[in-house]
This record gives C-alpha cells, structure tokens and sequence, in this order.
C-alpha cells in the first residue's frame, strides 16, 4: 500500500479509544470497563461467551467486555493482521512491567478515509458479537466520534 503523505493522520492507542467510546456511550459504565480491563491485561479474561443481554440500552457487563472485541476486530479489519499480531503479544508485555503504570497500549495510525472505515466495521463485528442494530451504530459513533476528535487536535501534515 503506498504511503499517504498528505493526509492528515491521527496515532491513537485502542485502549484509550475504547475509553473515549464507553465514556460517551455509556459514562456510567466505566467503572466496570476499567474492571473488565484490568482483568484482561491480569492474564484473567473471560473464557466464555459474553453472557448479559441487551433490551433498552447495554448492560454494563456486556459493554465493557464487547468494546475491546469490536474495537480490535474493526481495527484490524481495516489495518490488517499486524494490529492483532500486536495486541496478541499485549499480556506477555504487560507481565514483564514491574512498574506501576497501566499496561502496554497498541497504538495505530489511521486518517479520515480509515477513521470512517473503522466506524462501519465497529457495526459489523458489534452485531456478530449480539449487539441490536442501535446499540451497534450507538458504539460505533463514539468511535468514530472519538477518532475524529483525534484528528481534529492532531497537527497538520507538513509537505
């Protein structure tokens, strides 16, 4: 693929987008994505299936452990099998910091064109993990949304 040197592009960890997508989703859930997190980079994620349901709105213990999943599966999607192959080596990273900082962050580059990308395969892979269709597009807009913050605060492209 060719470089893309006039675009203006953005560097985000998907860690903290998923943070950025729950806080406007669902602020009221951050607690437990901040849990469900803590969990995973402790080697202790889930070994099942999501569980929890979705009616009016998403129940807290189905946001917080989807937002990564989708994220991931949306991200790669449109980047490619290096951004798993990054997050796949996350735990073993995490395990080594002896320090008490949070954990590794897997951070991509993404422009406009991909930013868009991103937030339609955030609706794919949230309806393929049992999100409704509103809940999908509700998430997928905080990412989106999110992302194109990003890139309205990143600085310009120099030619």
């Amino acid at each position: 693929m060719p470089e893309r040197t006039t675009a203006k592009t953005v560097t985000v960890e998907l860690g903290q987008l998923a943070r950025a997508a729950v806080l406007t989703a669902a602020p009221d859930q951050i607690d437990l994505f901040t849990a469900a997190t803590a969990r995973w980079d402790a080697g202790a994620g889930r070994r099942g299936g999501t569980g929890g349901s979705v009616g009016s709105g998403i129940e807290p213990v189905l946001l917080a452990e989807v937002i990564g999943q989708v994220l991931l599966g949306a991200v790669a999607e449109v980047l490619g099998a290096a951004t798993v192959a990054a997050w796949g080596r996350r735990r073993r990273w995490f395990r080594r910091r002896r320090d008490a900082r949070p954990g590794p962050a897997t951070r991509v580059t993404l422009d406009a064109d991909q930013a868009e990308a991103v937030r339609a395969a955030c609706v794919r892979h949230a309806t393929t993990l049992g999100l409704g269709p509103a809940e999908a597009t509700m998430l997928a807009d905080a990412v989106h949304g999110a992302l194109c913050q990003a890139l309205a605060e990143a600085d310009p492209v120099d030619e």
